[in-house]
């Protein structure tokens, strides 16, 4: 299974994702609540 985390970790620390877009993540059940937290706060 492909590692979304990592992936949308990178984009959003490069700009191309917000807080919002990783909304869309969780709901897809791509990533977790906590790794959405993780991704922001990290």
């Amino acid at each position: 299974m492909f590692n979304w985390y990592d992936t949308l970790y990178n984009y959003y620390k490069l700009g191309f994702y917000s807080p919002e877009d990783l909304d869309i993540f969780v709901a897809s059940k791509w990533i977790t609540e906590e790794e959405k937290t993780a991704i922001i706060g990290g």
